[in-house]
């Protein structure tokens, strides 16, 4: 008995000691071989194109990830993901082989968006970088090895060129007015829907100043606007003035409404419009098509 005993004990031991070595080993095992997989395949680059041109938003921006299975049914539903740099992001597993769905900026309540349509509202003080970028609503799908987003609302940019030379263009503010500011998103089709009386003013972005010229951005829903419309409010050390769309304008997504305005001693002149690509960057405005009698 007591040899049996004694067998038993040295089987028991060794049968630990076996299983110790051989959990040591594949922990060590799987913990670098899943360390390798993220490190290289679980990274993709998000970027934003438009008109043959490609950006990529600011490290630490917030993306919302969607992941499609082969069945038609999400299995990753808004997750936050935050740029690197040069737009770099980390996937979860799952995604490397499903249909990603990406937006931004990241929509905390949007965790249902692609079973139903979800709203954005733009910020109607978009004078600032912050603002405008939060206005920006962008779009886009693909697979892991190939992610990029689209402008889905409208833009507007005002230029004004100073004649009188003697004003300081950094006095001048201008906002639009009664405008449509929020959408409803239907994100599976990138596409949006104008939501009615959600008209609001919004101050413009001032991205570039000059002793002679001032640039001004904002971003609107898509929408139409109607011949002799309230459009622009110009003001200036307590004076204001309103300009008055001339002629109807369907402001479409992904495109830039250029206006282009001359500051004389008798007020703010209208001088020509302009409709083009959302380009990246910058927008090419060289070209200006005259629609004011006036002008």
């Amino acid at each position: 008995m007591r040899n049996m005993i004694n067998r038993f004990l040295s089987l028991s031991a060794w049968l630990a000691v076996g299983v110790m070595a051989l959990t040591s080993c594949s922990s060590s095992d799987v913990d670098t071989w899943y360390d390798d997989e993220n490190d290289e395949a679980n990274v993709v680059t998000i970027s934003i194109t438009d008109d043959g041109n490609t950006d990529n938003l600011p490290a630490g921006s917030h993306i919302g990830l969607f992941v499609i299975d082969g069945n038609g049914n999400p299995v990753v539903s808004n997750q936050m993901l935050t740029l690197g740099t040069g737009g770099s992001a980390t996937l979860p597993d799952v995604a490397l082989t499903g249909q990603l769905i990406v937006y931004s900026p990241y929509q905390t309540d949007w965790e249902h968006a692609l079973s139903e349509k979800s709203r954005f509202d733009v910020q109607d003080n978009q004078s600032t970088a912050e603002g405008y970028k939060a206005s920006d609503l962008l779009i886009g799908s693909g697979d892991a090895s190939q992610l990029s987003m689209k402008h889905v609302l409208s833009r507007i940019v005002v230029h004004i060129t100073d004649e009188t030379g003697d004003v300081d263009m950094g006095e001048m503010n201008v906002q639009l007015l009664n405008k449509t500011g929020s959408v409803m998103v239907d994100l599976r089709n990138a596409s949006t829907e104008s939501v009615a009386d959600s008209e609001k003013d919004i101050a413009m972005y001032p991205y570039e100043l000059s002793d002679w010229r001032l640039s001004l951005e904002a971003i609107v829903a898509p929408q139409t606007i109607t011949n002799g419309d309230e459009f622009l409010e110009f003001s200036r050390n307590g004076r204001s003035q309103v300009f008055y769309i001339p002629q109807d304008a369907t402001l479409e997504g992904g495109k830039t409404f250029i206006y282009y305005f001359r500051l004389t001693q008798t007020g703010v002149i209208f001088d020509g419009t302009t409709i083009t690509n959302w380009r990246n960057g910058g927008t090419t405005d060289d070209i200006k098509i005259i629609t004011d009698d006036n002008a």
